[in-house]
Protein backbone atom coordinates (compact mmCIF):
# COMPACT_ATOMS: atom_id res chain seq x y z
CA UNK A 1 0.00 0.00 0.00
CA UNK A 2 1.34 3.43 -1.03
CA UNK A 3 -0.13 6.61 -0.34
CA UNK A 4 0.90 10.22 -1.86
CA UNK A 5 -0.07 12.60 0.81
CA UNK A 6 0.00 16.68 0.45
CA UNK A 7 -0.78 19.50 2.54
CA UNK A 8 -2.09 22.38 0.97
CA UNK A 9 -2.58 24.73 4.22
CA UNK A 10 0.52 26.74 5.39
CA UNK A 11 3.54 24.96 6.08
CA UNK A 12 2.57 23.05 2.54
CA UNK A 13 4.73 19.15 2.49
CA UNK A 14 4.34 16.32 0.83
CA UNK A 15 5.02 12.82 1.56
CA UNK A 16 4.69 9.15 0.42
CA UNK A 17 4.25 6.12 3.28
CA UNK A 18 4.65 2.57 2.26
CA UNK A 19 2.95 0.03 4.20
CA UNK A 20 2.64 2.63 7.02
CA UNK A 21 6.02 3.76 6.95
CA UNK A 22 7.04 7.64 5.71
CA UNK A 23 9.96 6.98 3.05
CA UNK A 24 10.15 10.63 2.20
CA UNK A 25 8.88 13.95 3.37
CA UNK A 26 9.50 17.70 2.51
CA UNK A 27 7.85 20.80 3.01
CA UNK A 28 7.18 23.18 -0.41
CA UNK A 29 9.64 25.84 1.60
CA UNK A 30 12.10 24.18 0.87
CA UNK A 31 12.18 23.84 -2.57
CA UNK A 32 10.76 27.51 -3.26
CA UNK A 33 12.98 29.03 -0.43
CA UNK A 34 9.68 30.84 1.22
CA UNK A 35 9.24 30.32 4.65
CA UNK A 36 5.94 28.29 5.31
CA UNK A 37 4.10 29.51 2.39
CA UNK A 38 3.95 28.57 -1.66
CA UNK A 39 4.74 31.10 -4.06
CA UNK A 40 2.86 29.00 -6.51
CA UNK A 41 0.26 30.49 -9.09
CA UNK A 42 -2.35 27.37 -7.88
CA UNK A 43 -2.31 27.79 -3.68
CA UNK A 44 -4.04 24.14 -3.90
CA UNK A 45 -0.98 22.24 -4.95
CA UNK A 46 2.63 21.95 -3.33
CA UNK A 47 3.87 21.97 -7.12
CA UNK A 48 7.58 21.74 -6.42
CA UNK A 49 6.94 18.95 -3.76
CA UNK A 50 5.14 16.92 -6.63
CA UNK A 51 7.24 17.63 -9.02
CA UNK A 52 10.74 16.11 -6.53
CA UNK A 53 8.18 12.99 -5.63
CA UNK A 54 7.79 12.31 -9.30
CA UNK A 55 11.38 12.61 -9.96
CA UNK A 56 11.85 10.14 -7.60
CA UNK A 57 9.67 7.99 -9.23
CA UNK A 58 5.87 8.87 -7.20
CA UNK A 59 2.83 10.17 -8.82
CA UNK A 60 -0.27 10.44 -8.44
CA UNK A 61 -0.83 7.51 -10.99
CA UNK A 62 0.90 5.14 -9.35
CA UNK A 63 -0.02 5.63 -5.71
CA UNK A 64 -2.50 3.66 -4.01
CA UNK A 65 -4.21 6.67 -2.32
CA UNK A 66 -3.98 10.53 -2.90
CA UNK A 67 -4.17 11.71 0.61
CA UNK A 68 -5.27 14.95 1.77
CA UNK A 69 -4.26 16.08 5.24
CA UNK A 70 -7.20 18.86 6.43
CA UNK A 71 -8.20 21.61 6.08
CA UNK A 72 -7.81 21.59 2.39
CA UNK A 73 -8.07 24.89 0.35
CA UNK A 74 -8.79 21.86 -2.56
CA UNK A 75 -11.22 20.39 -0.68
CA UNK A 76 -10.52 16.75 -1.34
CA UNK A 77 -10.88 17.36 -5.24
CA UNK A 78 -8.19 15.61 -7.54
CA UNK A 79 -8.82 18.10 -10.43
CA UNK A 80 -6.11 20.89 -8.61
CA UNK A 81 -3.21 18.46 -9.37
CA UNK A 82 -4.02 17.48 -12.82
CA UNK A 83 -2.49 20.08 -15.36
CA UNK A 84 -5.39 20.43 -17.85
CA UNK A 85 -8.93 19.90 -18.84
CA UNK A 86 -10.42 17.51 -21.32
CA UNK A 87 -8.83 14.25 -21.91
CA UNK A 88 -7.56 14.87 -18.45
CA UNK A 89 -11.19 15.02 -16.83
CA UNK A 90 -11.15 11.28 -17.63
CA UNK A 91 -8.31 10.53 -16.17
CA UNK A 92 -9.42 12.18 -12.98
CA UNK A 93 -12.58 10.46 -12.87
CA UNK A 94 -10.08 7.00 -12.59
CA UNK A 95 -8.63 8.80 -10.10
CA UNK A 96 -11.10 10.06 -8.08
CA UNK A 97 -11.68 6.81 -5.77
CA UNK A 98 -8.15 6.94 -4.63
CA UNK A 99 -8.80 10.02 -2.89
CA UNK A 100 -9.28 10.29 1.02
CA UNK A 101 -8.98 13.45 3.22
CA UNK A 102 -7.86 13.10 7.17
CA UNK A 103 -9.12 15.60 9.93
CA UNK A 104 -6.63 17.89 10.78
CA UNK A 105 -5.79 17.24 14.54
CA UNK A 106 -6.02 13.16 13.83
CA UNK A 107 -3.14 13.44 11.49
CA UNK A 108 -1.22 15.27 14.12
CA UNK A 109 -1.88 12.62 16.56
CA UNK A 110 -1.30 9.89 13.61
CA UNK A 111 2.27 10.74 13.22
CA UNK A 112 3.12 11.29 16.61
CA UNK A 113 1.62 8.12 17.70
CA UNK A 114 2.98 6.09 15.16
CA UNK A 115 6.69 7.85 15.31
CA UNK A 116 6.67 7.40 18.99
CA UNK A 117 7.28 3.58 19.13
CA UNK A 118 4.87 2.79 21.53
CA UNK A 119 1.60 0.81 21.32
CA UNK A 120 -0.30 2.13 24.30
CA UNK A 121 -0.05 5.95 25.14
CA UNK A 122 -2.08 9.13 25.28
CA UNK A 123 -2.15 12.04 23.37
CA UNK A 124 -2.35 15.92 23.05
CA UNK A 125 -2.55 17.78 19.31
CA UNK A 126 -2.82 21.67 20.16
CA UNK A 127 -2.64 24.41 17.99
CA UNK A 128 -3.82 27.76 16.22
CA UNK A 129 -7.13 25.34 14.46
CA UNK A 130 -8.10 22.78 11.88
CA UNK A 131 -11.30 22.20 9.98
CA UNK A 132 -13.28 22.08 13.40
CA UNK A 133 -11.24 22.12 16.62
CA UNK A 134 -8.60 24.30 17.92
CA UNK A 135 -7.56 20.61 19.76
CA UNK A 136 -7.78 16.92 20.35
CA UNK A 137 -6.68 14.68 23.07
CA UNK A 138 -7.02 11.10 22.49
CA UNK A 139 -6.04 7.61 24.03
CA UNK A 140 -3.78 5.72 21.23
CA UNK A 141 -3.14 1.92 21.27
CA UNK A 142 -3.68 -1.10 19.41
CA UNK A 143 -2.91 0.53 16.50
CA UNK A 144 -6.00 2.84 17.08
CA UNK A 145 -6.82 6.49 17.92
CA UNK A 146 -9.70 6.96 20.37
CA UNK A 147 -10.83 10.19 20.64
CA UNK A 148 -11.15 11.90 24.24
CA UNK A 149 -12.53 15.55 23.74
CA UNK A 150 -11.97 18.46 21.66
CA UNK A 151 -11.91 22.05 21.94
CA UNK A 152 -14.56 22.95 19.47
CA UNK A 153 -14.34 25.71 17.46
CA UNK A 154 -17.80 25.59 17.00
CA UNK A 155 -18.65 25.93 20.82
CA UNK A 156 -19.81 29.84 20.96
CA UNK A 157 -18.63 29.53 25.12
CA UNK A 158 -14.69 28.55 23.47
CA UNK A 159 -13.04 31.56 21.93
CA UNK A 160 -9.54 30.48 21.44
CA UNK A 161 -7.12 27.77 21.85
CA UNK A 162 -3.80 28.42 23.71
CA UNK A 163 -2.06 28.36 20.35
CA UNK A 164 -4.35 31.41 19.35
CA UNK A 165 -3.20 33.35 22.32
CA UNK A 166 0.41 32.74 21.89
CA UNK A 167 -0.29 33.79 17.70
CA UNK A 168 -1.75 37.30 18.70
CA UNK A 169 1.13 37.53 21.60
CA UNK A 170 3.75 37.33 18.95
CA UNK A 171 2.11 39.92 16.48
CA UNK A 172 1.63 42.10 19.50
CA UNK A 173 5.32 41.78 20.55
CA UNK A 174 6.50 42.63 16.39
CA UNK A 175 7.21 39.60 15.31
CA UNK A 176 5.37 37.59 12.25
CA UNK A 177 2.64 34.98 13.08
CA UNK A 178 3.55 31.41 12.25
CA UNK A 179 7.19 32.36 12.79
CA UNK A 180 7.80 34.25 15.47
CA UNK A 181 6.11 32.68 18.01
CA UNK A 182 10.08 30.93 18.96
CA UNK A 183 11.38 34.29 19.44
CA UNK A 184 8.65 35.12 22.35
CA UNK A 185 9.47 31.93 23.80
CA UNK A 186 13.75 33.05 23.87
CA UNK A 187 12.30 36.39 25.24
CA UNK A 188 9.69 35.11 27.57
CA UNK A 189 13.11 33.69 29.68
CA UNK A 190 14.17 37.26 30.22
CA UNK A 191 11.23 38.32 32.36
CA UNK A 192 9.39 38.55 34.92
CA UNK A 193 5.90 36.37 34.59
CA UNK A 194 4.29 38.21 37.39
CA UNK A 195 5.00 41.28 36.39
CA UNK A 196 2.05 41.19 33.87
CA UNK A 197 1.34 37.73 34.32
CA UNK A 198 -2.11 37.89 36.80
CA UNK A 199 -3.44 40.64 34.83
CA UNK A 200 -3.51 38.35 31.73
CA UNK A 201 -4.68 35.38 33.61
CA UNK A 202 -7.44 37.65 35.07
CA UNK A 203 -8.65 38.44 31.61
CA UNK A 204 -10.26 35.13 31.20
CA UNK A 205 -11.71 32.11 32.65
CA UNK A 206 -9.78 28.88 31.76
CA UNK A 207 -11.47 25.30 31.62
CA UNK A 208 -10.40 21.85 30.00
CA UNK A 209 -10.59 22.98 26.38
CA UNK A 210 -12.51 25.86 27.31
CA UNK A 211 -10.98 29.46 27.22
CA UNK A 212 -14.05 32.58 27.70
CA UNK A 213 -13.76 36.08 28.47
CA UNK A 214 -15.90 38.99 30.12
CA UNK A 215 -16.33 40.44 26.43
CA UNK A 216 -14.06 43.70 27.72
CA UNK A 217 -14.38 47.09 26.21
CA UNK A 218 -12.42 47.38 23.52
CA UNK A 219 -12.44 43.84 21.57
CA UNK A 220 -10.68 43.07 18.86
CA UNK A 221 -11.66 39.89 17.21
CA UNK A 222 -15.48 40.07 15.55
CA UNK A 223 -16.60 37.71 17.80
CA UNK A 224 -16.09 40.10 20.53
CA UNK A 225 -13.33 38.29 22.01
CA UNK A 226 -10.33 40.00 23.54
CA UNK A 227 -7.20 39.33 22.31
CA UNK A 228 -3.71 40.49 22.61
CA UNK A 229 -2.45 43.49 19.98
CA UNK A 230 -0.35 46.10 20.10
CA UNK A 231 -2.69 48.80 20.42
CA UNK A 232 -5.16 46.42 23.29
CA UNK A 233 -2.04 45.66 25.54
CA UNK A 234 -0.97 49.13 25.12
CA UNK A 235 -4.49 50.09 26.57
CA UNK A 236 -4.50 47.18 29.23
CA UNK A 237 -0.84 48.16 30.88
CA UNK A 238 -0.15 51.79 29.61
CA UNK A 239 2.70 51.01 27.95
CA UNK A 240 3.49 49.71 24.30
CA UNK A 241 4.37 45.96 25.08
CA UNK A 242 7.46 46.25 22.21
CA UNK A 243 9.06 49.38 24.69
CA UNK A 244 12.15 47.71 25.94
CA UNK A 245 10.53 48.67 29.30
CA UNK A 246 8.33 46.14 29.15
CA UNK A 247 9.12 43.91 26.36
CA UNK A 248 10.60 40.92 28.10
CA UNK A 249 7.81 40.91 30.98
CA UNK A 250 5.11 40.62 28.48
CA UNK A 251 7.01 37.78 26.56
CA UNK A 252 6.45 36.11 30.01
CA UNK A 253 3.00 37.05 31.58
CA UNK A 254 2.00 35.47 28.07
CA UNK A 255 4.27 32.38 28.17
CA UNK A 256 2.45 31.90 31.13
CA UNK A 257 -1.42 32.06 30.97
CA UNK A 258 -0.32 29.94 27.63
CA UNK A 259 1.57 27.14 29.89
CA UNK A 260 -1.67 27.13 32.83
CA UNK A 261 -4.36 26.50 29.52
CA UNK A 262 -2.38 23.64 28.59
CA UNK A 263 -1.86 22.81 31.88
CA UNK A 264 -5.49 22.62 32.33
CA UNK A 265 -5.95 20.21 29.28
CA UNK A 266 -3.27 17.86 30.90
CA UNK A 267 -5.18 17.68 34.08
CA UNK A 268 -8.72 16.87 32.77
CA UNK A 269 -8.10 14.20 29.65
CA UNK A 270 -4.18 13.07 30.64
CA UNK A 271 -3.55 10.82 33.45
CA UNK A 272 -0.61 11.41 35.63
CA UNK A 273 2.35 9.56 34.76
CA UNK A 274 1.00 7.87 31.88
CA UNK A 275 2.68 7.94 28.30
CA UNK A 276 2.04 11.39 26.32
CA UNK A 277 2.83 12.30 22.83
CA UNK A 278 2.37 15.52 21.42
CA UNK A 279 1.81 16.99 17.94
CA UNK A 280 0.97 20.47 16.81
CA UNK A 281 1.97 23.84 16.43
CA UNK A 282 1.85 24.35 20.41
CA UNK A 283 4.27 22.02 20.97
CA UNK A 284 6.90 23.46 19.44
CA UNK A 285 7.20 25.90 22.44
CA UNK A 286 10.53 24.21 23.96
CA UNK A 287 9.95 25.76 27.51
CA UNK A 288 6.31 24.10 27.47
CA UNK A 289 7.35 20.09 26.44
CA UNK A 290 9.64 20.27 29.65
CA UNK A 291 6.97 21.23 31.78
CA UNK A 292 5.19 17.91 30.59
CA UNK A 293 7.56 15.84 31.88
CA UNK A 294 6.54 16.89 35.61
CA UNK A 295 3.05 15.40 34.86
CA UNK A 296 4.25 12.32 32.95
CA UNK A 297 6.41 9.32 32.78
CA UNK A 298 7.33 9.33 29.18
CA UNK A 299 6.94 12.21 26.70
CA UNK A 300 7.15 12.02 22.94
CA UNK A 301 7.61 15.28 20.52
CA UNK A 302 6.48 14.49 16.90
CA UNK A 303 9.94 16.64 15.16
CA UNK A 304 7.70 17.75 12.19
CA UNK A 305 4.46 19.19 14.89
CA UNK A 306 3.20 22.07 12.85
CA UNK A 307 1.63 21.91 10.16
CA UNK A 308 4.36 20.38 8.10
CA UNK A 309 3.56 17.12 9.65
CA UNK A 310 0.40 16.99 8.49
CA UNK A 311 0.95 14.76 4.93
CA UNK A 312 2.77 12.50 6.57
CA UNK A 313 0.52 11.75 9.04
CA UNK A 314 -2.42 11.82 7.17
CA UNK A 315 -1.33 9.33 4.95
CA UNK A 316 -0.10 7.45 7.81
CA UNK A 317 -3.82 7.66 9.15
CA UNK A 318 -5.40 6.89 5.71
CA UNK A 319 -3.30 3.52 5.37
CA UNK A 320 -5.06 1.93 7.78
CA UNK A 321 -4.03 0.17 11.40
CA UNK A 322 -1.14 1.84 13.10
CA UNK A 323 2.39 0.28 13.59
CA UNK A 324 4.59 2.48 16.03
CA UNK A 325 7.92 2.46 15.46
CA UNK A 326 10.72 5.74 15.42
CA UNK A 327 11.90 6.46 12.43
CA UNK A 328 15.74 5.77 12.16
CA UNK A 329 16.40 9.19 11.43
CA UNK A 330 14.39 12.24 9.87
CA UNK A 331 16.53 12.39 6.70
CA UNK A 332 13.18 12.74 4.02
CA UNK A 333 13.67 15.15 2.10
CA UNK A 334 15.86 15.95 -1.16
CA UNK A 335 19.09 14.50 -1.46
CA UNK A 336 22.32 16.81 -1.59
CA UNK A 337 24.81 13.97 -2.35
CA UNK A 338 27.47 12.83 0.32
CA UNK A 339 30.35 14.25 1.18
CA UNK A 340 33.58 12.74 -0.29
CA UNK A 341 35.37 9.81 2.15
CA UNK A 342 38.90 12.46 1.49
CA UNK A 343 37.07 15.11 3.66
CA UNK A 344 38.67 14.48 7.69
CA UNK A 345 36.41 15.14 9.88
CA UNK A 346 38.97 16.04 12.45
CA UNK A 347 40.22 18.35 10.00
CA UNK A 348 36.60 20.36 10.46
CA UNK A 349 36.59 19.76 14.02
CA UNK A 350 39.90 21.40 14.12
CA UNK A 351 38.37 24.78 11.95
CA UNK A 352 35.56 24.97 14.68
CA UNK A 353 37.97 25.14 17.53
CA UNK A 354 39.82 27.61 15.77
CA UNK A 355 36.86 30.11 15.29
CA UNK A 356 35.09 28.67 12.00
CA UNK A 357 31.63 29.01 11.31
CA UNK A 358 31.33 25.90 9.44
CA UNK A 359 27.84 24.89 7.39
CA UNK A 360 27.32 20.92 6.56
CA UNK A 361 25.18 20.46 3.42
CA UNK A 362 24.80 16.82 2.48
CA UNK A 363 22.43 13.61 2.39
CA UNK A 364 18.62 14.30 2.64
CA UNK A 365 17.65 17.59 4.33
CA UNK A 366 15.54 16.88 7.72
CA UNK A 367 11.74 16.69 7.76
CA UNK A 368 10.48 19.44 10.11
CA UNK A 369 11.87 22.58 11.54
CA UNK A 370 14.59 21.36 13.17
CA UNK A 371 18.39 21.36 11.47
CA UNK A 372 20.11 18.29 12.53
CA UNK A 373 23.06 17.56 11.27
CA UNK A 374 22.79 17.39 7.30
CA UNK A 375 21.77 21.63 6.86
CA UNK A 376 23.66 22.63 9.81
CA UNK A 377 25.83 25.09 10.71
CA UNK A 378 28.40 24.15 13.74
CA UNK A 379 30.27 26.70 15.55
CA UNK A 380 32.49 26.78 19.21
CA UNK A 381 29.73 26.56 22.20
CA UNK A 382 33.19 27.50 24.51
CA UNK A 383 33.28 30.93 22.62
CA UNK A 384 30.83 33.36 24.71
CA UNK A 385 30.95 35.64 21.86
CA UNK A 386 29.88 33.12 19.47
CA UNK A 387 26.20 34.07 19.48
CA UNK A 388 26.78 37.85 19.04
CA UNK A 389 29.32 36.55 16.27
CA UNK A 390 26.47 34.44 14.76
CA UNK A 391 23.56 36.99 14.89
CA UNK A 392 25.82 39.34 13.17
CA UNK A 393 26.35 36.62 10.46
CA UNK A 394 23.01 35.71 9.65
CA UNK A 395 20.76 39.02 10.71
CA UNK A 396 19.29 37.06 13.55
CA UNK A 397 17.22 38.08 16.55
CA UNK A 398 19.70 38.36 19.63
CA UNK A 399 16.47 37.03 21.90
CA UNK A 400 16.97 33.07 20.05
CA UNK A 401 19.19 31.12 22.25
CA UNK A 402 21.58 28.64 20.29
CA UNK A 403 21.37 25.03 20.68
CA UNK A 404 23.95 22.26 21.56
CA UNK A 405 25.23 19.23 19.86
CA UNK A 406 25.83 16.24 22.05
CA UNK A 407 27.92 13.96 22.09
CA UNK A 408 25.53 10.82 23.14
CA UNK A 409 28.14 9.59 25.60
CA UNK A 410 28.22 12.73 27.06
CA UNK A 411 25.01 13.64 28.10
CA UNK A 412 24.55 12.15 31.02
CA UNK A 413 26.84 14.78 32.44
CA UNK A 414 25.68 17.78 30.77
CA UNK A 415 22.08 17.27 30.41
CA UNK A 416 19.27 16.68 33.91
CA UNK A 417 18.34 13.65 34.35
CA UNK A 418 15.27 14.16 32.79
CA UNK A 419 16.08 13.98 29.41
CA UNK A 420 16.04 10.34 29.36
CA UNK A 421 12.51 10.28 29.73
CA UNK A 422 12.43 12.13 26.79
CA UNK A 423 14.81 10.30 24.65
CA UNK A 424 14.00 10.46 21.57
CA UNK A 425 12.54 14.01 21.68
CA UNK A 426 15.96 15.39 22.95
CA UNK A 427 17.77 13.69 19.91
CA UNK A 428 15.68 15.51 17.36
CA UNK A 429 16.10 19.24 19.25
CA UNK A 430 12.16 19.74 20.65
CA UNK A 431 12.67 20.44 24.22
CA UNK A 432 14.47 22.49 26.60
CA UNK A 433 16.41 20.79 29.09
CA UNK A 434 18.74 22.55 32.20
CA UNK A 435 22.23 21.81 32.46
CA UNK A 436 24.23 20.65 35.13
CA UNK A 437 26.87 21.52 37.31
CA UNK A 438 29.07 24.38 35.59
CA UNK A 439 28.15 23.51 31.75
CA UNK A 440 26.66 26.63 31.87
CA UNK A 441 29.85 28.62 32.22
CA UNK A 442 31.79 25.28 29.63
CA UNK A 443 29.61 26.07 27.20
CA UNK A 444 28.04 29.91 27.15
CA UNK A 445 27.30 29.89 23.70
CA UNK A 446 24.44 27.13 23.75
CA UNK A 447 22.65 27.49 27.30
CA UNK A 448 20.15 30.43 27.48
CA UNK A 449 19.25 32.66 30.57
CA UNK A 450 17.36 30.38 32.26
CA UNK A 451 19.97 27.57 32.48
CA UNK A 452 18.13 25.10 29.70
CA UNK A 453 19.38 24.59 26.30
CA UNK A 454 17.52 22.89 22.91
CA UNK A 455 20.10 19.49 23.25
CA UNK A 456 20.37 17.23 20.09
CA UNK A 457 21.85 14.45 21.26
CA UNK A 458 23.83 12.51 18.85
CA UNK A 459 24.46 8.89 17.83
CA UNK A 460 27.03 7.70 15.47
CA UNK A 461 24.19 5.56 13.81
CA UNK A 462 22.08 8.52 13.22
CA UNK A 463 24.51 10.51 11.46
CA UNK A 464 28.05 9.08 10.76
CA UNK A 465 30.19 12.31 9.50
CA UNK A 466 27.97 14.57 12.15
CA UNK A 467 29.11 12.51 14.77
CA UNK A 468 32.87 11.73 13.63
CA UNK A 469 33.15 16.20 13.48
CA UNK A 470 31.82 15.65 17.10
CA UNK A 471 33.67 13.51 18.53
CA UNK A 472 37.05 15.01 17.14
CA UNK A 473 36.35 17.72 18.51
CA UNK A 474 35.62 16.49 21.70
CA UNK A 475 38.37 14.64 21.65
CA UNK A 476 40.34 18.06 20.60
CA UNK A 477 39.16 20.10 23.37
CA UNK A 478 37.50 17.62 26.23
CA UNK A 479 34.23 19.42 24.96
CA UNK A 480 31.78 16.97 23.57
CA UNK A 481 29.09 20.00 22.29
CA UNK A 482 28.84 21.62 19.34
CA UNK A 483 26.82 24.62 18.96
CA UNK A 484 23.87 23.76 15.77
CA UNK A 485 21.98 26.11 13.93
CA UNK A 486 20.25 25.66 10.30
CA UNK A 487 21.94 26.21 7.42
CA UNK A 488 19.79 29.66 6.18
CA UNK A 489 20.18 33.60 6.65
CA UNK A 490 17.37 35.15 8.77
CA UNK A 491 13.75 34.80 7.66
CA UNK A 492 14.75 32.29 4.93
CA UNK A 493 14.13 28.54 4.97
CA UNK A 494 16.80 26.35 5.47
CA UNK A 495 18.58 25.80 2.45
CA UNK A 496 17.73 22.65 0.07
CA UNK A 497 20.47 22.16 -2.20
CA UNK A 498 24.11 22.65 -2.51
CA UNK A 499 23.38 25.61 -4.78
CA UNK A 500 21.41 27.13 -1.81
CA UNK A 501 24.16 26.49 0.47
CA UNK A 502 27.02 28.26 -1.28
CA UNK A 503 24.68 31.20 -1.85
CA UNK A 504 24.59 31.11 2.05
CA UNK A 505 28.57 30.85 2.36
CA UNK A 506 28.48 34.05 -0.42
CA UNK A 507 26.68 36.28 1.47
CA UNK A 508 29.17 35.65 4.97
CA UNK A 509 26.56 33.22 6.60
CA UNK A 510 29.07 31.01 7.22
CA UNK A 511 33.36 30.43 7.04
CA UNK A 512 33.52 26.98 5.23
CA UNK A 513 31.04 24.98 3.51
CA UNK A 514 31.53 20.83 3.62
CA UNK A 515 29.08 19.55 0.87
CA UNK A 516 28.99 16.91 -1.68
CA UNK A 517 31.55 19.44 -3.51
CA UNK A 518 34.18 19.00 -0.57
CA UNK A 519 35.52 21.89 1.72
CA UNK A 520 34.76 25.18 0.28
CA UNK A 521 35.81 28.13 1.90
CA UNK A 522 34.53 31.80 1.40
CA UNK A 523 36.51 33.82 -0.54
Amino acid sequence: MKALALYTGHDQSVAVIEDGKVILAMEEERPTRIKHTNPSPNPYVPEQGMKWLAEQGHTIDNADLIVYGEPTFAGGAIEPLLPSAGVERERAERLKSKVRCVEHHLSHVALAYAWSGWDDCYALAIDGGGSISYGLAARCRNGVIEEIARDEMTSLTSIMGPAVWYLHLTMALGYAPLDGEGKVTGAAANGNRERFGPLFRSLYTIEPFRVTDPKLPGATRADGTWCPTRESLRELIGVDPQDPSVFYDVAAGGQALFEEMIQKDLEAFIPRGCRLVVSGGAFANVTLNRLLLDWVDELFVVPPMTDSGQSAGAGIYASGSIRPAPPANLYLGYDAGEIPSSVDPREVAKMIADGAVVGLCHGRCEYGPRALGNRSLLADPRRADMPRKLNNMLSRDHVMPFAPAIKFECADEILEPAWRRAAQSAEQMTLALQVRGDWKERIPAVVHVDNTCRPQVLRREVNPFYYDVLDAFYKLTGVGVLLNTSLNLHSQSIVMTERDAVEVLDKGGMNVLVSAGGVTRRA
